[in-house]
């Protein structure tokens, strides 16, 4: 006894004094509470007040009312605390398995008292615990003071002696914080067909952060404490509490069905005896972080961070930083998107957050920002043809039309070559020069009565517009030293590169600039009799500042071949002739043939060496043709020339 009036005379000294609450105030303020009395009065309808509220006029014996004040004003901290605390838990492991014992930390997850080993957090040190490190406002992360402040709240809030059975009664203790401080509760008995719990459920007076005391009035035996958690992953009224002696976790709804609040919020939990405990709200800290985005040129994004829940925020505008703000409106997010913005326009934001006729102070001022015009996304260019190239890109809301860029690649500038006046034209064909690369931009603009105002530019795009490629018409041997070769124009051609190599696929030389775009001929009078040569045609644009080649249709092989003889017919008689011609270069030998009147093909008639350059025909006929070529023997193989051709008459 002495033990308890010493610990009563801390707590009057503390309250009075308003001091800071540190670890061990708050284990002197929970101990040794005992609700017999509120609940003997409870059940003789004295020394409480009924609650009277709607449904519980007929049966006001269920629920009394006593207290004046909430845990927010006693000791500072309030439900929005507590659950900001909480949120910052509920992924990780700080509030599972809290090591909570007398003397040798076994966790919640341990041995129990079947096996002679003490348990792990018990309901009441969770209690004590979480509340402390709000008050605290840090989370423990040293794990031994963690486990020394687990230890400490343990034995003080829990044993009265050194006996395991006792351990059960610290749910109980916790009614002296609300008994001897005037704390504000709502109880809430089983009787008239429902539950206690369902009672306070039906009630709404349960707000997530309120403190749930359950026991039974018949004994100390089974009695319970937790914090009402609202709605959680999808279930209604849940209850987080540390159900060491029953689940073996400190856990919430979702992970144990016993999380959510049912007439027995445990397993064990036989109470027909419900106090909740209000904890009341605490004055809301300023939003931090406030942050703007110009989204549209209609709408300005304003964002903001803030710890606490169930909370509501006032938005504020100004034209200035030091000017008037006018109230915008309110949200429960911590996003707000103002549509009531102007183009040409520079505003400023600030917030504060209001919870429960409580309001923080204002938030730092935010950058100014101006709406703005979206960026044009999606710009692409692309050839159309040998000398067009087509812009295209997305509608950007808002826009009146579009400035069409192009870069000039020698400065490295940009000017702009179209404006479009139309907001639903969303492409543009640019005339251009066949064989060059091309960029550009695009940006919106809107007109408006103050002005005219453009949003950013788009991502720069390239594209060419190719030179078309060349098709080989005819490529001949026009002599022992010549080869003359045939081609079609290509499209945004100037002119024509000839190349020439005498390997297919390497060493390919220049033998000819042709600067013409309809010069579609050349004779490459520089070959050698006999070797094979290989040709390409290469199709090129020039200006007066760079060349532009255009691709080559593919290589041509050809063989300088022997020349064609000068031929001449002398008429002797009416059925004779004399042929005669030049001597020929690198000519052996000539073939002479004729074709008579009615033949399909002509016939041999003679081979004559390369010092015979005659031959007369006496069975010659009018209309016959007569064909010499002159040919020499490489290899075992005749290597004819071109043949001449003429006709007797």
């Amino acid at each position: 006894m002495k033990t308890k009036r010493v610990i009563s005379l801390i707590l009057v000294i503390v309250l009075t004094l308003g001091l800071s609450i540190n670890a061990d105030a708050f284990v002197y303020n929970f101990r040794y509470a005992n609700f017999s009395t509120v609940a003997g009065n409870f059940r003789n309808n004295s020394g409480v007040t009924k609650y009277t509220d709607g449904q519980y006029n007929s049966n006001s014996k269920d629920i009394a009312h006593f207290g004046s004040k909430t845990l927010a004003e006693v000791y500072g901290i309030g439900a929005n605390d507590i659950v900001t605390m909480l949120n910052r838990h509920l992924n990780d492991d700080f509030l599972l398995n809290t090591p909570y014992c007398k003397g040798d930390y076994v966790t919640a997850n341990g041995y129990g008292r079947a096996v002679g080993k003490t348990p792990g957090m018990n309901c009441g040190g969770f209690i004590g615990y979480v509340l402390t490190a709000t008050k605290r406002g840090d989370d423990f992360t040293d794990t031994q003071e963690k486990m020394d402040l687990a230890k400490k709240l343990y034995y003080y809030a829990v044993y009265n002696d050194a006996s395991a059975n006792t351990a059960l009664r610290g749910a109980s203790y916790y009614g002296d914080l609300c008994v001897k401080n005037d704390i504000e509760c709502y109880v809430f008995a089983d009787g008239y067909g429902s539950s206690c719990t369902q009672k306070m459920i039906d009630s709404g007076l349960a707000e997530k952060g309120d403190i749930m005391l359950y026991f039974s009035n018949g004994g100390w035996g089974d009695n319970h404490i937790g914090f009402y958690f609202g709605d959680y992953k999808g279930y209604p009224n849940t209850f987080w509490h540390s159900a060491g002696f029953v689940a073996g976790d400190t856990v919430l709804a979702g992970t144990n069905g016993a999380n959510r609040i049912s007439a027995k919020p445990v397993p064990l939990c036989g109470a027909n005896t419900l106090i909740l405990i209000k904890t009341g709200y605490t004055n809301p800290t300023a939003p931090t972080n406030v942050s703007v985005t110009a989204s549209s040129y209609r709408k300005i994004k304003v964002s903001w961070k803030s710890d606490y829940p169930n909370e509501r925020y006032k938005v504020y505008r100004s034209l200035s930083p030091s000017g008037k703000f006018t109230y915008l409106g309110t949200t429960t997010s911590c996003t707000y998107y103002d549509s009531t913005v102007k183009l040409g326009n520079k505003y400023y934001y600030k917030v504060k957050a209001v919870n429960k006729g409580l309001s923080s102070p204002y938030s730092s001022v935010s950058k100014g920002i101006s709406p703005k015009l979206g960026t044009v996304s999606d710009a692409k260019a692309s050839s159309k043809s040998y000398n067009k190239i087509r812009i295209t890109w997305k509608k950007v809301s808002g826009a009146s039309g579009y400035q069409i860029y192009r870069k000039n690649e020698k400065t490295g500038t940009s000017a702009i070559i179209k404006k479009i006046t139309s907001a639903d034209t969303l492409y543009y064909t640019d005339t251009v020069t066949s064989g060059r690369n091309y960029t550009y931009k695009v940006r919106a603009y809107r007109k408006e009565s103050s002005g005219t105002y453009y949003g950013s530019y788009s991502l720069p795009t390239t594209a060419k517009a190719p030179i078309g490629t060349t098709a080989y018409t005819k490529i001949t041997s026009t002599g022992s030293n010549n080869v003359t070769l045939r081609w079609e124009k290509a499209n945004g051609a100037t002119g024509y590169q000839i190349l020439r190599s005498e390997q297919k696929d390497s060493g390919y030389k220049c033998v000819k600039n042709i600067y013409s775009a309809d010069t579609l001929t050349f004779s490459d009078n520089t070959v050698e009799f006999g070797k094979y040569y290989y040709y390409k045609v290469k199709p090129f644009n020039k200006d007066n500042t760079s060349v532009a080649f255009g691709p080559s249709k593919r290589s041509w092989k050809v063989r300088a071949r022997i020349d064609a003889p000068e031929l001449k017919l002398t008429k002797l008689a009416v059925d004779k002739v004399k042929l005669s011609w030049n001597k020929v270069l690198y000519a052996k030998y000539y073939s002479i043939d004729v074709k008579y009147p009615g033949d399909t093909e002509f016939t041999h008639l003679r081979n004559v060496s390369a010092s015979t350059l005659s031959f007369t025909d006496s069975k010659a006929k009018s209309g016959s043709f007569y064909r010499v070529k002159a040919y020499r023997i490489e290899n075992g193989n005749n290597i004819y020339g071109l043949g001449a051709y003429r006709k007797f008459y």
